[in-house]
């Protein structure tokens, strides 16, 4: 997530920086002595501020927000915890500022992400979103995939043996706040879901519960991760040590596929929207590229972006004839389809895939989340 959204130019890598700023400044307000009254008031401003800024640049930081605050209030004394109410108060002053153009911003696009699931589904693609965060490149090995979820598994087991194992020596009050920061995002955006009719579940929503997540991950290798005489190698801890060394190794993955060009080289694991441009660009000379309008920026855009503009490009919406542009499409020997999931146009990618795979006459030679690369078989 964070090389992905890192070189995105939209606004979660800032709002992620305002939400950690405000955790580290919450867990240090949880320790000061709040009878020293400057002291107290720096801090009790700066959260505010932090919290105010995080919200106003993303929306959906309300969610950790609000669990930096909870967590605030429950493990600070109970004599003490009206200390708590100034940063909470001028948390959301500071959060209502502009508040008529969020709402605007909310009522701009009514009909998108409709309609839930229901409660098993949004929450096995709430889960999914989550590891994205983790490994998201736009087309990835099959099998390197696979190393990379049974490492979360494995680490995911390892993490929990530890707690349970290592629960006395552990930092309660890190470890809840940590927890409580991994899963609001997501227990936020299943409310939404639930509530409203919706089908929030992507990567961007869920994004700034990440480093949380990667912290509770690797909690075996980060807690007294120099060995003791009494340190077993096949301790939770010490399996933990070693599984996590591949983490750096998928990272690199990603960051060297952007950063030098390798994710050029079919289905390499980091493959990025600017190397599926070139990838369709050193394809048959006689393609075209499918896009969904969708709401005109996302996976789409940034492809079109990228293409050399003498590139075929057909976009569809939902006013477009399927049967008409099936019949016209299926002139070219290859297509490419860039799917804009989740947007108001995903129906309507979803049907002409189905249509020109389903008569044999084209046959997929990938299909991920993002992009299909459909080749004629006549």
């Amino acid at each position: 997530g964070a090389v992905h959204y890192g070189h995105e130019t939209r606004n979660y890598s800032l709002a992620m920086f305002f939400v950690i700023l405000a955790t580290f400044l919450i867990f240090l307000f949880n320790n000061i002595d709040f009878n020293r009254r400057l002291q107290f008031w720096i801090f009790s401003v700066s959260i505010a501020a932090c919290c105010g800024l995080s919200f106003q640049t993303n929306y959906l930081t309300i969610f950790p927000i609000a669990a930096l605050l909870i967590w605030c209030l429950a493990w600070t004394p109970k004599r003490q915890r009206r200390h708590v109410f100034p940063a909470i108060i001028l948390s959301v002053v500071f959060s209502l500022i502009g508040f008529g153009t969020l709402l605007n911003q909310l009522e701009a696009r009514p009909n998108q992400f409709q309609k839930t699931l229901g409660l098993i589904q949004e929450l096995i693609k709430i889960v999914d979103s989550n590891f994205l965060m983790l490994w998201n490149p736009v087309t990835s090995n099959t099998g390197i995939r696979l190393a990379v979820i049974c490492t979360v598994l494995v680490l995911l087991l390892l993490s929990i043996a530890y707690l349970k194992a290592a629960w006395q020596a552990i930092d309660k009050r890190l470890f809840t706040l940590m927890a409580g920061l991994a899963i609001a995002p997501s227990f936020g955006v299943l409310a939404l879901d639930l509530l409203f009719s919706k089908s929030l579940g992507k990567s961007s929503y869920v994004f700034f519960g990440g480093p949380a997540i990667v912290v509770l991950l690797t909690l075996a290798i980060g807690d007294r991760s120099q060995r003791t005489d009494g340190d077993s190698p096949w301790s939770a801890g010490g399996l933990s040590r070693i599984v996590g060394f591949v983490f750096p190794f998928f990272i690199g993955l990603q960051l060297t596929g952007i950063n030098f060009d390798l994710e050029r080289t079919p289905e390499f694991a980091g493959s990025t929207l600017r190397s599926l441009a070139g990838r369709i660009e050193t394809s048959s000379p006689s393609r075209v590229v499918v896009i969904g309008a969708g709401h005109g920026r996302g996976d789409p855009a940034s492809v079109i972006y990228e293409l050399k503009p003498e590139t075929e490009v057909c976009v569809v919406d939902n006013q477009s004839n399927i049967a008409r542009l099936t019949s016209e499409l299926t002139s070219f020997d290859e297509i490419w389809i860039v799917f804009a999931k989740g947007r108001a146009t995903a129906a309507v990618e979803q049907s002409l895939f189905e249509i020109l795979t389903e008569d044999g006459a084209y046959r997929v030679v990938f299909r991920a989340k993002r992009v299909a690369h459909l080749q004629r078989t006549r």
